[in-house]
């Protein structure tokens, strides 16, 4: 039986080997999640190159290894060479890829997932070399959502994740907040919980000395994070996908981009709590939004 094999896949993560080899990590889309040595390919002449690249999407040639395999042949189809000239965007592509890969176990293929990917990137690499903080900010949190959408781990945000009921976040209100729990979930109406907390208090000082963890579990569940009208509102256009482009001129103005920042910070926090994982490109995603919104940008008339 022939050890080589045929695979289109999105070059998603790459280490150095040796003084001249590479190890890249490859989504698939009929086979997963495979890792490859593409020997020779940090020589300056190597054919495989610039195929090696991240983000670049292949037609593969491979050959079966005990524990990795060999990159052979390669020839691109795609390479999102824009998304490497604008740091906001490199970034945010990377901190997108750190999600697909939380979420893909190995040899176990997903074309949806694999679709789903390209998907994400070519939202990114559609908007221009110059786009303000405020566009990539809002863009990256769309592909958080639709990934965690995917996952079944996206938080609920249209409705109290306690009572059910449906949350409107009043935008004229300056003062208006919503709680956001992790473990419960997603959003927390603050009004209807303390009415329900107040229904419930009987019950839990008659449960208290019978059965404490019954006494527990009626309690409401503190808030660990609280979200503006604005930053609801926001996560309820993502949540609801197919919005998101046509709205994307009103949900991209230079004043939200404050509400963005804390909108991408709850959802890391939402994907840590959930998948027991640190993003890694948070941090120069963090180092980036400082410095770019700390000056005035050509495109942002506000600053």
């Amino acid at each position: 039986m022939s050890r080589t094999y045929r695979a289109t896949g999105i070059n998603l993560k790459s280490s150095p080997l040796g003084e001249s080899d590479r190890i890249l990590t490859i989504l698939t889309r009929d086979r997963g999640l495979i890792r490859a040595v593409a020997a020779g390919s940090r020589k300056p002449k190597s054919s495989l190159g610039g195929r090696c690249g991240l983000f670049v999407v292949n037609e593969l040639l491979l050959a079966k290894g005990k524990s990795l395999d060999r990159l052979t042949q390669a020839e691109a189809i795609t390479t999102y060479s824009g998304l490497s000239r604008n740091l906001g965007l490199l970034t945010a592509s990377q901190y997108l890829t750190e999600l697909v890969l939380f979420q893909t176990p190995a040899d176990r293929p997903d074309p949806q997932l694999f679709d789903l990917t390209l998907s994400v990137l070519d939202q990114l690499a559609a908007l221009p070399i110059d786009a303000t903080p405020t566009m990539t900010l809002a863009t990256l949190c769309s592909g958080i959502m639709r990934l965690l959408k995917f996952g079944g781990l996206m938080p609920q945000v249209q409705a109290c994740s306690v009572t059910h009921g449906a949350i409107v976040p009043d935008v004229t209100d300056p003062r208006w907040r919503a709680g956001f729990n992790f473990q419960a979930g997603g959003a927390i109406d603050l009004a209807l919980c303390r009415q329900l907390q107040q229904q419930r208090d009987p019950d839990i000082r008659q449960l208290w000395n019978l059965d404490r963890d019954a006494a527990i579990a009626l309690r409401i569940p503190t808030p660990d994070r609280y979200v503006n009208a604005a930053e609801l509102a926001l996560m309820q256009h993502l949540a609801a996908g197919d919005s998101f482009e046509r709205h994307f001129d009103q949900l991209t103005l230079p004043h939200l981009a404050s509400a963005w920042m804390n909108i991408e910070n709850l959802l890391r926090h939402y994907v840590q709590y959930h998948l027991g994982q640190g993003i890694q490109s948070a941090n120069l995603l963090d180092s980036y939004t400082t410095a770019m919104l700390a000056v005035p940008h050509p495109l942002d008339p506000s600053r």
